[in-house]
């Protein structure tokens, strides 16, 4: 976090983060954030590290989980690491992505010297069906643009309706229809604000049947319209 506050939802409960937190999530650890107010500035984070570069260096590197609870040293220098990769983010001076690429090189040393937890497998909430989340999820990132619905991706990951509607909520802590919404809110938004698209067609892009709906669901999740979105997005930037 660098500014500000978020909810962080995961498959066992809600964390509250706030200026200088870090939430550390494993592969396949499905999350969501939420804003507590659209009055609040936030801004934050969200360093994707990929196992690849590891796999030459740890041959099992996908049976393995990562924990920065019993290493406060090592959580502090991470902790370190991604502040100053938030600063380069914003900063982007000449050369800042190699500056970047050399600290994320750093994060991966210290986890793999200080944070390995072996052979330990996610409980996910006592489910041990969460290859079909995952699978859903891929789906719809892929689809969200598209006239989806619950019963395509039930079939897509080898459900029934009904069982896979329990399930996902179960999992996600959003009904399927919530999940989809939100992933093509973020979507919409971003093309907004960074692309700066125009409303229609952010919605028409990323998946909505009009723009109605965009605003309707910008308005459950924000709390305000698009365009309002949009200008207090504009503001922080200008500041």
């Amino acid at each position: 976090m660098v500014d500000g506050r978020i909810n962080l939802k995961t498959y066992d409960g809600n964390y509250t983060l706030k200026n200088g937190n870090i939430a550390f999530l494993n592969q396949e650890v499905i999350h969501g954030t939420k804003a507590f107010s659209d009055e609040e500035n936030i801004k934050y984070l969200v360093v994707l590290l990929s196992l690849n570069p590891l796999r030459k260096h740890f041959e099992h590197i996908d049976s393995i989980n990562f924990t920065l609870e019993h290493n406060d040293t090592a959580k502090g220098k991470i902790q370190e690491n991604l502040a100053l990769i938030a600063r380069l983010f914003a900063a982007k001076e000449k050369y800042y992505e190699v500056a970047i690429n050399s600290l994320l090189y750093n994060i991966y040393h210290l986890l793999l010297t200080n944070c390995i937890e072996e052979n330990v497998k996610p409980s996910y909430n006592g489910n041990n069906n969460f290859l079909y989340a995952k699978n859903a999820i891929e789906y719809i990132g892929i689809h969200f643009t598209e006239d989806i619905s619950l019963q395509k991706v039930a079939s897509h990951v080898g459900l029934s309706p009904s069982y896979f509607s329990r399930y996902f909520k179960s999992i996600t802590k959003n009904t399927f229809v919530q999940y989809l919404n939100e992933v093509r809110l973020e979507n919409a938004l971003r093309d907004l604000t960074e692309n700066r698209v125009s409303v229609t067609n952010a919605a028409l892009n990323n998946g909505f049947s009009s723009v109605k709906s965009l605003i309707r669901i910008c308005k459950e999740v924000y709390n305000c319209t698009p365009t309002q979105y949009k200008k207090k997005y504009l503001d922080d930037l200008n500041e």
